[in-house]
């Protein structure tokens, strides 16, 4: 049970080809998932995700992506 919301508005670099965006999760691990017993935890990730688009056959597509983001309890009893 997770709301996902931005942090800061999607922005892009002054070429267009980069988009920013500085999300958040915020909720709680209520039911079982991959086996794992919920705990009840609070879920309170945040990070950012970056893309660059290229124009291909006359649409924009992501071409290249990075992700950094924090992990929940659930992700780290995964380990």
């Amino acid at each position: 049970d997770v709301e996902v919301y931005f942090e800061e508005p999607p922005t892009t670099d002054r070429h267009g080809r980069w988009v920013w965006a500085h999300w958040a999760e915020k909720g709680s691990w209520s039911g079982e998932s991959c086996g794992r017993s919920p705990q009840f935890t609070p879920l309170d990730v945040s990070g950012h995700t970056r893309f660059m688009l290229e124009e291909v056959d006359g649409e924009q597509k992501i071409v290249q992506q990075v992700v950094y983001r924090t992990f929940s309890d659930w992700e780290l009893a995964l380990q």
